[in-house]
Order: structure tokens, then sequence, then C-alpha cells
């Protein structure tokens, strides 16, 4: 009877070392993975970081492109309500000529491919 209580108590030890194990590799292994993300994060960011302004704006363009063309648009129109001497400055209302023109050439795309 002694020697049992002693093997149930010698395997309920060995469990409870193993289950303490596995969740300490579970730990160590989310802290890894973790690490690896902020690691993947800061590269990114860093890469973002050295961007060029003319490149920032090119991106800019092509993601506003891929969004206008996966809406369920038949046509769209851009109209300037921008001050000229604004557009020569760089800003936003520089944009609104390439959108115009990204617009145009989606429509005689559709065309085409009809």
């Amino acid at each position: 009877m002694e020697t049992e209580r002693k093997l149930e108590t010698g395997k309920y030890k060995l469990r409870h070392a193993l289950q303490s194990y596995n969740e300490d590799l579970q730990r160590q292994r989310r802290t890894a993975e973790h690490a690896h993300e902020l690691e993947l994060k800061k590269a990114e960011l860093e890469v973002d970081g050295n961007i060029s302004t003319k490149a920032m704006q090119v991106l800019g363009l092509k993601r506003t492109a891929d969004i206008y063309e996966k809406l369920p648009l038949k046509e769209l129109k851009v109209h300037n309500f921008v001050a000229p001497d604004s557009v020569s400055g760089g800003g936003l209302a520089a944009l609104l000529p390439g959108i115009s023109a990204l617009s145009q050439a989606a429509r005689e795309e559709k065309v085409i491919s009809a």
C-alpha cells in the first residue's frame, strides 16, 4: 500500500514537472515569436522611414488607384476646386491631376476590354 502511494505521488510529481516544462516551452515560444514580430516591424518602419517624398506620393497614388479599382463604380469624375497656386505647392491638391489621369486610363481600359 505504501509503495503504491509512493508510486502515485511520484507519477503526479512527474506529470506536474512535465506540465510545467511544457508551459515554460510555450512561454518561450510566444516570447520568441513576439520578439521576431517586433524585429520585422522595426525593419519595416526603418524602410518606410527612408522612403523619399516622391516615392511616398507614388505609393499613395497607387494605393488610391487600387482602392478605386475595387469599388463598384462605373465612372469617376474629379473636380478641382483648389486655387492654382496651391497646386504648385506640392500639397494634396497636386495629386488631383494624377487621380484624374488614372480615372481616364481606367475608363479607357474598360472600354478596350469590353
